[in-house]
């Protein structure tokens, strides 16, 4: 029953992510793909911060970029912790990795 319940909060969070992201012209005002050198750059720059949502098995595979938080989707607690990531960047602007683009 609890683990039913965890993958219930997993999912909800997971499209309530995808939606505010993506949905909300309000929070999300221009969405972009960056180059791996324009991402670079703009942490160097302390202008971004680049959350790296893979998994874990997928950051052992290719590491984690210096500067990136790694908050996997697969992991407990997901939601909460992407959104006080999101809270911690204050105005800077938020990207995200992930393995499927």
């Amino acid at each position: 029953m609890a683990l039913d319940l965890n993958r219930r909060r997993f999912v909800m969070g997971a499209h309530m992510t995808v939606l505010t992201v993506t949905a909300s012209p309000l929070l999300a005002q221009s969405r972009s793909v960056w180059s791996a050198e324009n991402a670079f750059d703009a942490l160097l720059s302390d202008t971004a911060r680049i959350i790296d949502v893979r998994t874990r098995e997928e950051w052992q595979e290719t590491g984690v970029g210096a500067g990136v938080w790694p908050i996997s989707m697969h992991a407990s607690g997901f939601p909460d912790r992407l959104f006080r990531a999101k809270e911690l960047s204050g105005d800077r602007t938020v990207g995200l990795i992930c393995a499927t683009g």
